[in-house]
């Protein structure tokens, strides 16, 4: 077994662990000198007879904050641990979730200082103990930076293994025939997936190994101001979805609608866009020889690359080779026409649009509203 392979959960002991090898015995060193005083009458910390409170303070305090991360990066660690189980995703980073723990371990060390404050000692002494406390939020950003990319990746990560397995049980596992699969396939690296995830998600889809059967569905509706909406999923549980999709129109402001009532106002193309700057002669020159239906330069300056959806492939390996990279590429549903939307309208749009992102089953969503900032 590799090193990032090892639990995280099993870092976060053997971090607690060090902890409580450094700082336990410190504690326990305060109480022998403490029962010392008691039984032995010596002069640690009894100040009548010359000993220091300020020094029992500190050897307690040693422990008494340390002691906060031993419990809290167990506690972390298994959070992590359980939404890797959970969301059925790896870390979002391994390599960063490690320096957080090991920044927690080592900065634990010095915060327990900031409870001397009151004890009398220089007020200059309090800077640097200040800056200390502050430094801990550091390494458990990381941390929480870790967890939320997690969950952003595993939603990242459910749509694309969707798309992977409806695109390989439709039309095989052979990337070389299959070019629905090989746009997956190149989503799955763009979202950094594992290929052993990719090839486990394609035999699944083409019977080689037991998994869930995903279905496409296609719904269709009415934003706001009439504003024209569909909404592509992917579902094992045709029921639950549209139950989630209808409430999302209905709370937001929107309608949905039957089959055909707004997508005769969107056309299916292969769409690549450039950003401004990118040189319009030489876009042109490539995409139209290798098959684009369309160039279009925006108000921007931004170029459009429209292609039928067949021909996609083929405009966007031409590009490539040309050194031309494009922003954004992809097969999608472009609008024939936009209703423009501002103010209250936009924001309310905006929001229904949202939410039907957010929603699991959801792969895409396609929309005619212009909105304004």
């Amino acid at each position: 077994m590799t090193w990032n392979r090892v639990p995280i959960f099993a870092f976060g002991i053997l971090g607690s662990s060090i902890m409580g090898l450094i700082w336990f015995p410190m504690y326990q060193y305060s109480q022998v000198l403490a029962m010392s005083d008691l039984i032995l009458n010596s002069s640690f910390f009894n100040p009548v007879a010359g000993g220091s409170v300020w020094l029992y303070e500190n050897l307690f305090w040693l422990l008494a904050h340390p002691e906060v991360y031993v419990i809290v990066v167990p506690a972390t660690a298994g959070i992590l641990e359980l939404m890797t189980v959970f969301l059925r995703k790896p870390l979002f980073s391994y390599k960063v979730a490690m320096a957080g723990f090991a920044g927690v371990v080592g900065v634990s060390s010095i915060v327990w200082v900031h409870h001397m404050y009151m004890t009398g000692w220089a007020p200059a002494a309090n800077y640097p103990f200040m800056l200390s406390t502050e430094l801990i939020s550091i390494p458990f950003g990381f941390l929480v930076l870790v967890a939320l990319g997690t969950m952003w990746r595993g939603k990242v990560w459910t749509r694309v293994i969707r798309e992977i397995m409806v695109a390989a049980r439709q039309g095989g596992g052979d990337l070389n025939a299959n070019p629905r699969l090989r746009l997956a396939v190149d989503k799955a690296k763009a979202a950094n997936m594992p290929a052993d995830t990719v090839k486990r998600n394609i035999d699944k889809a083409t019977g080689n190994l037991e998994g869930v059967n995903y279905e496409e569905i296609r719904y269709e509706g009415y934003g706001i101001g009439g504003a024209a909406i569909i909404v592509d999923t992917m579902t094992d549980n045709r029921v639950r979805t549209v139950a989630e999709v209808r409430h999302a129109f209905s709370k937001h402001g929107g309608n949905l609608g039957t089959e055909g009532s707004v997508a005769f106002q969107f056309k299916n193309v292969g769409q690549l866009i450039f950003a401004p700057g990118t040189s319009e002669d030489k876009v042109m020159e490539v995409a139209l020889e290798a098959g684009a239906e369309d160039v279009i330069t925006d108000d921007d300056g931004a170029i459009e690359v429209l292609t039928a959806p067949g021909d996609f492939e083929a405009v966007k390996n031409a590009l490539d080779a040309a050194g031309l990279k494009p922003e954004v590429a992809e097969v999608t549903m472009r609008p024939e026409n936009t209703i423009a939307l501002a103010g209250e309208d936009a924001a309310k749009m905006q929001k229904l649009l949202d939410v039907l992102e957010d929603l699991d089953d959801v792969q895409n969503v396609f929309h005619n509203a212009e909105i304004s900032e």
